[in-house]
Parts: structure tokens; sequence; C-alpha cells
């Protein structure tokens, strides 16, 4: 009886009936829209944190996760080149770069502010960032003293292509080192907190400037992105039966705050 009334009102007020159904509609496709637009957002932020940090990431258990500075617990080149012959044996690796980051002065005669920098091995644009460039080159040679500054450092700084700056960091015994080195190029990367005060220096050139043969952390790019969370454990478990004092976390283990923005 009450569904017959209901379907009987339904009729009787079609004109409200028809407004009903027509906001309802509306408000579907918003709701449609919103979600799509959300999904496609996270989609975007997973591509670029994983384009930055590597679907994969190798390294001492303390830096890993933010109990150590990269300098105090680096990966021995004896160490560097069993991880690598493991990871290069994997399918679907796009990409490998071993780096070391370190932070530090930047400036001329004229002021200094804060670096942190990153040594790499200048290979390709998916490991040295070349195709950001908005001016002058990438780097080109391990060894060279040379360094690429992000746009907004580069502005602050007042300098561009062909310039020379100095870089003064501590070393990983601690002691003060420094060098002159010559600006090549400048990426626009996007953030505006990164450009700020990134600058990129071949990993040869940072090596010698800590005074150290080991590097901080290994990045891996791969294919597939949701290759990575099993490709982490079949490494570990790999570099546990080598003996190898390293762990492997994976993109999204790096970066805590994309599981709430996944919740969002």
């Amino acid at each position: 009886m009450t569904v017959k009334i209901a379907v009987r009102n339904v009729f009787r007020n079609r004109r409200r009936t028809a407004i009903s159904l027509l906001v309802i509609g509306i408000g579907l496709t918003i709701l449609s829209f919103v979600l799509g637009f959300v999904g496609e957002a996270i989609l975007a932020a997973q591509r670029s944190l994983a384009m930055e940090l590597g679907a994969l990431q190798i390294g001492d258990p303390r830096v890993l996760d933010g109990a150590a500075s990269g300098l105090e617990a680096l990966i021995s080149p004896a160490d560097l080149d069993r991880a690598l012959a493991r990871v290069q044996a994997l399918p679907g690796v796009a990409g490998v770069a071993a780096q070391v980051r370190f932070a530090g002065l930047i400036g001329d005669e004229r002021g200094s502010t804060l670096l942190l920098a990153r040594g790499i091995v200048p290979e390709d644009c998916l490991t040295d960032y070349a195709c950001l460039v908005v001016a002058g080159r990438g780097l080109e040679g391990s060894e060279a003293r040379e360094i690429v500054l992000g746009r907004r450092l580069a502005e602050r700084l007042g300098v561009g292509p062909g310039d020379r700056v100095n870089v003064a960091t501590g070393t990983v015994s601690g002691t003060l080192n420094a060098a002159t080195v010559t600006v090549v190029g400048v990426v626009e990367y996007g953030e505006a907190q990164v450009e700020e005060r990134l600058g990129l220096v071949p990993l040869g050139f940072a090596q010698r400037l800590l005074r150290t043969t080991g590097v901080e952390r290994v990045l891996v790019w791969l294919d597939e992105l949701d290759r990575a969370p099993a490709y982490a454990e079949q490494l570990a478990q790999t570099f546990s039966n080598d003996g190898l004092p390293l762990a492997v976390r994976t993109w999204d283990e790096l970066t805590p705050f994309f599981a709430s923005l996944q919740t969002f």
C-alpha cells in the first residue's frame, strides 16, 4: 500500500519529480567529474614522485628511514658494484643511478646562500635531469668542476651558464672543503622550494669534494611501476643472501604523505 501511494505521488507531481531527477542527475555528474579529477591528480602525483625518487631506492637502512644522514652511512664501491649487478639483471629496469647528496654554501664575492646538492652520474634524461635544462646544457663527465643550478637559485645568485661560483661543504670526516665550479646549465624543476636550493654536480666531483669514494643511495626506475613491491622484496632477499648490508624501499614507502593523499 505504501509503495502504491509513493508511485501515485511521483506521477501526480510530475514537475516536482522532474526537477528532483534533474538535481540528482546533475549531482551525480558533478560527483563523477570530481572523482575523476581526484583520481587523475593522484595518478599524476604518483608518476611525479616515482620519477623524482625512482621506483626503488637502495641504501643503508638508516639513511632510507631517515635515522642517519647520507654521509654517515655510505655505500662502499665494492658493495655498490655487487648491488648494481643484481639490479641490472632484473627485467624491466628503465634506469639506475647512484647519487650522493650534501648541503653546503654556494656564492661569489657578492654573497652566498644555502645549497642542497646532488652528485649524479651524467647519462641520460631519466637519470641526470637533462630534459629539465632551460638554459645552457646538462652535466658532462663525472669529474668536471661544473654545476647545474635550479632556476630560482640561479636568479637569486644572479648567475647563468658560463659564470663561476664557489661551493663549500663539510667532508665525511667533518672538515671543511671548497671548490670553484662553472655554472653550465639551469633547470626548471617545477617546485619552487626545490629550485631555490638545487644544485647538480657530477658524482666524481662530489666525491672528491666530500673526500669519499662511496655513494649515498641508488635510484632504480622501472618500466612498470607496479613491479616495485615485488622487486623490492626480491632484491632485499638477494642482498641478505649475499651478505650486503643494504635495504630496499619503494617510492611510496619513502613518501608517507602519499598514503594520506590516496585516502582523500
